[in-house]
């Protein structure tokens, strides 16, 4: 039987009073498909959702509005052409995997669907209202079918994505983790292989402490670029298992010591699950900041012409990475990163970027703000704030002022509450 005949059916028991699931029974297709929300760059999962729901997509902290930001970026800014492209759409490093999945979310969503009844009050048994033929818009009581996206979308934004999915939901609201949220990391020992630090120029109202804009170097831009190209579960293992989407978190905790080893294809699989790396060619090698590492050089097919044995023979072999699959050429004399040195960038409390056209004095003027009520201080940003801004920007849309303005303040009112030694 051919793929495109394939059924993915799964078996759901829920409260009916309480109008929730309580759990389900699934198969090795369903379970591979939610292990494969672990493999989508944070760039590629905003451009999926976008492209499904377009202008009723939901917003996933300040991801949207950094990737729209980049959208509106001249390609001038970029180092290569197509740099911003790859940056604004990255794939997986699991593509081929991907492809065999009864539901490639990481590339196609025209090629398979998910449909569930629209009438959550279905006489039909819960398994008959989940379907994956993306030519029937019909359910075998007759009502409307709506598409997978749909579990992706909820696990994101909500508490009970199942429940959602199977039981028509019109509202959706964004559901983080519970309680205050701590956005600075713990840094062990073995993260501070990179002391790297950059500079970052904040300006703050001072009646207010509110965050304003950042004035941003190409570093800095160059480091939130880098977040879209980062799989969601490679922000999982760098917040290890602490990223404030709760279900996503489950799903990761699910994979590092939930499910045995023998029930995956290999051990391999599963390491690559619980730390994917970057896909091959989406690496900028010089000012890397994350402590990231990239998937090996993708194995090529040569077809050549025999002339003594008149016909084309193919043998395949690993190649360069540099000259075959890489944007961006090791050589010397081009950069490697994305954006060019002499970038400078607005960034907005939601990462929103602007190219540096105005004047500090305009946009104050534009806020209404005069620049005596400004101050202006320089933020010193290591892995520990680099990986607080990196959590924010999934559950949060004031990203910087969470990972960076609050913790300073708590911790100059800290001091300040402390006791005066006596001289």
């Amino acid at each position: 039987m051919s793929r495109d005949n394939t059924k993915l059916s799964l078996k759901v028991m829920f409260n009916k009073h309480k109008s929730k699931v309580l759990f389900a029974e699934a198969n090795t297709d369903f379970v591979e498909i939610l292990l494969s929300f672990l493999t989508l760059p944070l760039g590629k999962l905003v451009t999926n959702i976008r492209k499904h729901y377009g202008d009723e997509a939901p917003a996933i902290g300040s991801l949207n509005t950094l990737h729209q930001g980049l959208a509106n970026l001249d390609s001038a800014h970029f180092s290569l052409p197509g740099a911003k492209e790859m940056l604004l759409n990255p794939e997986t490093s699991f593509r081929a995997e991907c492809r065999n999945l009864a539901i490639d979310i990481s590339s196609s969503l025209r090629e398979r669907r998910y449909y569930v009844c629209e009438d959550w009050e279905c006489p039909k048994s819960a398994h008959k209202n989940i379907s994956l033929y993306s030519d029937i818009a019909k359910c075998a009581c007759g009502g409307s079918l709506k598409t997978v996206m749909e579990l992706l979308k909820f696990s994101l934004t909500s508490a009970t994505p199942l429940t959602d999915v199977i039981i028509k939901k019109t509202q959706t609201s964004f559901t983080a983790a519970t309680g205050p949220e701590t956005f600075l990391p713990d840094i062990q020992r073995d993260d501070h292989a990179n002391p790297r630090n950059l500079v970052l120029q904040v300006c703050l109202q001072k009646s207010t402490n509110k965050f304003l804009f950042a004035v941003a170097t190409a570093e800095f831009v160059e480091l939130l670029l880098s977040f879209l190209t980062v799989p969601l579960g490679g922000v999982e293992f760098l917040l290890r298992g602490n990223t404030g989407l709760k279900n996503i978190d489950n799903l990761y905790r699910s994979v590092t010591n939930g499910i045995d080893d023998k029930y995956f294809e290999s051990l391999d699989i599963k390491n690559r699950l619980i730390n994917p790396k970057v896909a091959q060619g989406f690496f900028a090698r010089n000012d890397q900041f994350l402590p990231l590492s990239e998937a090996s050089p993708t194995l090529y097919f040569d077809f050549k012409k025999n002339e003594q044995k008149k016909k084309m023979e193919c043998s395949f072999s690993e190649r360069d990475g540099s000259r075959v699959v890489r944007s961006f050429n090791l050589n010397e004399e081009i950069s490697s990163n994305y954006v060019k040195k002499q970038t400078m960038c607005f960034v907005k409390d939601d990462l929103t970027l602007s190219p540096n056209l105005e004047s500090t004095f305009s946009i104050l003027d534009g806020l209404g703000i005069p620049f005596s009520d400004v101050i202006e201080m320089d933020l010193q940003i290591g892995l520990k704030e680099a990986l607080g801004i990196l959590k924010a920007s999934l559950i949060s849309k004031t990203a910087l002022t969470d990972a960076l303005i609050t913790p300073m303040l708590n911790k100059r009112v800290k001091l300040e509450r402390q006791p005066k030694q006596e001289p």
